[in-house]
């Protein structure tokens, strides 16, 4: 294994690999573009339960704030959820390898 950068490497086996270390705790760009995803998939969530209860013709107030209500609780377990799933926020030493192969 043959170092040409301090992140890239020339293996045995001819191909160049890459790795770059990514401290989490100084950069929580992954874990805030993770909770813009959830939040994309819950408001369109939100929006085709509206949709469908509007075509029904039983929208009214108390079931839009049913389904927001059902909506936050799944945004809050879910946002709860993303940081103890990014490995590099867990309590061991903040560090994640990213890898590209």
């Amino acid at each position: 294994m043959n170092h040409v950068t301090k992140n890239i490497t020339f293996d045995a086996d001819g191909f160049y690999r890459w790795a770059y270390e990514l401290n989490l705790y100084k950069n929580p760009t992954i874990i805030f573009l993770i909770w813009k995803i959830f939040g994309f998939i819950l408001l369109g969530l939100w929006l085709f339960m509206v949709l469908l209860e509007f075509i029904d013709d039983s929208l009214s107030l108390e079931t839009l704030l049913d389904i927001s209500e059902v909506m936050l609780l799944f945004g809050l377990g879910f946002g709860g959820a993303v940081p103890g799933g990014v490995p590099g926020l867990r309590p061991d030493d903040g560090r994640q390898v990213l890898r590209a192969l």
